[in-house]
């Protein structure tokens, strides 16, 4: 889910806060904080819970859109996943479309 970006936040942060401690200025914002800012990730290729719920810990429910990996992944599968995902209704309403209204203007 998100080509494991959102598992890698706290290490992107984490480098970066090092570095600048010990003197070694690096660009603003920071790498992590520029990702949950600006960046939209979708659910495609992984139907399972636990990737989306830590995806929803690390950017938030306006930062990721639904989407099937076609003719990977079993479509079917994918919306039966997100269907039963243990998500509050308006968080699975952004995810399903309304992140992708948004973005694309629709």
């Amino acid at each position: 889910m998100g080509e494991g970006l959102p598992g890698h936040l706290w290490r992107l942060a984490s480098r970066w806060d090092f570095l600048n401690q010990r003197g070694i200025r690096l660009a603003r914002p920071r790498p992590s904080d520029y990702i949950r800012d600006n960046i939209m990730i979708t659910t495609s290729g992984v139907c399972a819970h636990a990737p989306l719920l830590g995806s929803l810990l690390a950017l938030g429910a306006d930062r990721i859109m639904f989407s099937t990996d076609y003719p990977l992944e079993s479509n079917h599968e994918a919306v039966h996943f997100i269907e039963t995902a243990p998500i509050s209704e308006p968080d699975r309403a952004k995810i399903c479309h309304l992140n992708a209204e948004r973005l694309l203007r629709l």
